[in-house]
């Protein structure tokens, strides 16, 4: 066996490693604050009012509306080109495969503007940040997230891990409370409004999980790499966490 291949098995055998630790790591947001929280509870067992559903709208747009630039942001610092390849795929996804109209963020639009028409008698309005007076840890978790995928390779796929691996039960919740607002609608209607929460539940998110672990796995190459992992890793999910558990706080006020 010439030094190549040593050197080439061991590095297989290390990422093996990482990739099992890091799906250790992955699987425990189901236990975090960013999944176990008042917010759902509530959500899931109840209708909002309609000042209440304003609410959920106006925080939860601001925070998932910077979905691609984090993609981007983690691109840039990530110089391994498999890593970037899935990347790509994940920011290709989230832009609707270069189709405008099946761009996520717009998609979700059309979920919170049915949402609200039927409920709040208007669409969605505010999509300006600078004009909607969010919640002070909603701008934490968009400012935050960002710094987190600019940090460097380990610490922004750390992050991204995070943002996958809770996505999925995120938008399987959140269908399973809209189902509250279901006799609102004509049942066609309803479902192809729910176009936003079943592009996730159906097959997006279950790839983007795979994606993420790829890429957390390739970011670490010593210790110090899955330090700054787990970093970013708990520091997204905190972030999440004190986002939902405000929202609730805020929520309930109405």
């Amino acid at each position: 066996m010439n030094c190549a291949t040593e050197i080439a098995l061991d590095n297989n055998t290390q990422q093996a490693l990482f990739r099992e630790e890091i799906t250790s790591i992955a699987n425990e947001v189901y236990k975090s604050r960013a999944l176990d929280n008042n917010f759902y509870k509530l959500w899931m067992s109840q209708k909002l009012n309609a000042k209440q559903l304003e609410v959920f709208a106006d925080n939860y747009y601001h925070w998932i509306s910077p979905t691609v630039t984090r993609l981007a942001k983690t691109f840039v610092v990530t110089d391994d080109l498999v890593s970037r390849l899935e990347i790509l795929h994940n920011i290709r996804d989230e832009l609707g495969g270069g189709n405008l109209e099946d761009v996520h963020i717009f998609v979700l639009r059309r979920w919170l503007d049915g949402l609200l028409e039927k409920h709040t008698g208007h669409p969605f309005q505010n999509l300006d940040s600078s004009s909607t007076e969010l919640l002070p840890t909603t701008l934490a978790l968009t400012e935050q997230s960002l710094n987190l995928c600019s940090r460097n390779a380990a610490c922004a796929n750390g992050a991204i891990l995070a943002q996958e691996w809770h996505a999925y039960t995120q938008f399987v919740k959140l269908y399973e409370g809209f189902r509250h607002y279901m006799d609102a609608y004509e049942l066609d209607e309803f479902h192809d409004i729910c176009e936003y929460l079943y592009i996730h539940i159906g097959w997006a998110e279950k790839e983007h999980k795979i994606q993420s672990i790829i890429t957390a796995a390739r970011s670490c190459k010593n210790a110090d790499d899955f330090a700054e992992l787990k970093y970013g890793f708990n520091g997204f999910i905190n972030l999440l966490g004190d986002f939902w558990d405000e929202l609730y706080t805020e929520i309930i006020k109405h």
